[in-house]
């Protein structure tokens, strides 16, 4: 028999890169609790990688605390490149390490983790390309952070390709870091 206080389905825990910016962590929060609002019973919670606390692994140990036997991390990064191949496997591992007995599943990135770009992703960027400009532009610069990683800087480019083809206009690609 399962305690009242676990869920049928695995808690969700949101990994964000982080930011010094504060507003970055609010959006975290408030996706967080519409991800709640769309799945009732099932506890959602926001973690973040870098500069706001909690983190995952501290998020995972507390789960494992209270009883619950697995966890479904998602990864809010749009490329499975750094973040996702060292820093959400250790922060896996750093909960386990610190004693959680806890089965987690790490789902793929919101970015085209399969060389398709997810529809779901454009609609997304057309929405806020909306909010930004209701009136139209005549050529989009998709700014992602930045990788070394070869593989992740070709999927920002299909997110580009794809945006521009939907729009009717040119996408380009412009890094803040790690990458020309």
């Amino acid at each position: 028999m399962r305690p009242a206080h676990l869920t049928a389905e695995p808690p969700v825990v949101l990994v964000a890169h982080g930011s010094r910016d504060p507003r970055a962590a609010a959006a975290t929060r408030a996706l967080a609790r519409a991800v709640a609002a769309a799945r009732p019973g099932v506890p959602v919670l926001p973690s973040w990688l870098d500069h706001t606390d909690p983190g995952p692994a501290a998020v995972l140990r507390d789960l494992a605390a209270a009883g619950h036997p697995g966890a479904v991390l998602v990864p809010l990064l749009l490329t499975a490149a750094y973040h996702r191949k060292v820093d959400v496997p250790a922060a896996v591992a750093a909960a386990r390490q610190g004693g959680a007995a806890i089965e987690v599943r790490v789902t793929d990135v919101l970015g085209p983790a399969d060389g398709m770009v997810d529809t779901r992703l454009l609609a997304g960027l057309r929405r806020r390309l909306a909010e930004a400009e209701p009136g139209g532009f005549d050529a989009v610069v998709l700014a992602a952070a930045g990788t070394r990683d070869f593989r992740a800087r070709g999927s920002v480019g299909r997110v580009a390709a794809a945006l521009g083809a939907e729009l009717g206009v040119p996408c380009r690609v412009s890094y803040a870091s790690a990458a020309p």
